[in-house]
């Protein structure tokens, strides 16, 4: 959200400029640095397309989604202690099952828990 919501200030929508830059930021990171992330929250039907073709220039991917219910995600955004948003509008967002349903993606739900996860995703990153 920092480049669409606050450098950019663009809906997020289908061919919002967003997309391009964050696909030109992800062509700098892998020409210039060994590890690059990509992390928000990004809706499958509008950046699932530029994911999918970035993700063929990268020679190892580690892809993580976190399913979480409505419920669970209003929750985890009331412990944030600044937030720009209400709980009324994470319900008007959300989306349930977004994931990119990719070979290898890691889908965590609710019962993961943080240190759960980071395990999970620095094992799988060690294989490389």
């Amino acid at each position: 959200d920092i480049v669409r919501r606050e450098m950019l200030n663009v809906k997020d929508q289908v061919g919002n400029l967003s997309i391009s830059l964050i696909e030109q930021l992800l062509e700098f990171g892998n020409q210039q640095e060994q590890f690059v992330i990509l992390e928000g929250i990004l809706k499958k039907s509008v950046y699932g397309p530029m994911i999918r073709k970035q993700i063929q220039y990268f020679s190892q991917v580690v892809t993580v989604y976190y399913q979480l219910s409505l419920n669970e995600t209003v929750r985890r955004h009331c412990t944030k202690q600044v937030t720009d948003f209400t709980p009324n509008d994470l319900t008007r967002w959300y989306q349930r099952d977004d994931s990119l349903r990719i070979e290898g993606e890691m889908i965590f739900d609710e019962s993961v828990s943080l240190m759960m996860a980071e395990k999970q995703i620095l094992t799988k990153i060690n294989k490389y």
